[in-house]
């Protein structure tokens, strides 16, 4: 995938707008590129997995495609998730530099501080 500068968002912080929303199922479809009704699978699917307050969001091409909130979770909820927030960083990191590593040269463009360190 090639990336330029005009396709990588970042969000402003909270209190500045932060994330892009889709409003409707439409803008789901045309700006996340996601189909919303295979994404209520994963909706229905959670309170049987999980007994207790969850919370979901899919964020897809800079837009909050999808959010829910199991009860008793709400917007506002905390949830005390201590180091696995940091593994699963470590391992979407691990799992980016492993695709960066495997990629084509010619698809390596933006990362090019990156070049001699994960060879």
């Amino acid at each position: 995938m090639n990336l330029s500068a005009s396709d990588v968002y970042f969000p402003p912080r909270e209190s500045a707008g932060g994330w892009r929303w889709c409003k409707d199922k439409d803008q789901v479809r045309s700006l996340a590129g996601m189909d919303p009704e295979r994404l209520s699978v994963i909706r229905d699917a959670q309170p049987q997995i999980y007994q207790g307050p969850w919370a979901i969001v899919i964020i897809r091409k800079g837009y909050v495609a999808a959010e829910w909130f199991g009860v008793p979770a709400m917007p506002n909820t905390t949830f005390d998730g201590w180091s696995s927030t940091k593994s699963a960083t470590g391992i979407a990191f691990g799992l980016l530099m492993d695709g960066y590593r495997s990629a084509p040269r010619a698809n390596r463009r933006g990362m090019s501080e990156w070049q001699e360190t994960a060879k």
